[in-house]
């Protein structure tokens, strides 16, 4: 059982504990599922505002995605761009 499962059948039982959702939000970034990741720190800020975690964990999805993104993009230009070098030569 991965954890992320371990913590939806602790919300299953307590939907309004803040801390399982940002607990299984950490699970699910160390999984990659990110959109996952900032669903679950949402809910978690949803039910306890104060709680920093859930915005910690929120913004660092957030920033994963984005470097994923940019890195795809990095590399598609980076291939585009040796495959107009080498046509030429």
């Amino acid at each position: 059982m991965k954890c992320n499962d371990r913590y939806s059948a602790a919300i299953k039982l307590n939907k309004r504990n803040a801390t399982f959702y940002t607990n299984r939000a950490l699970c699910y970034v160390n999984l990659e599922k990110h959109r996952e990741a900032v669903a679950d720190a949402k809910e978690a800020i949803r039910y306890d505002p104060q709680l920093a975690k859930g915005f910690l964990g929120q913004c660092y999805s957030v920033l994963r995605v984005v470097t994923n993104a940019n890195l795809s993009i990095l590399r598609v230009v980076t291939n585009a761009i040796l495959v107009i070098r080498f046509s030429f030569v």
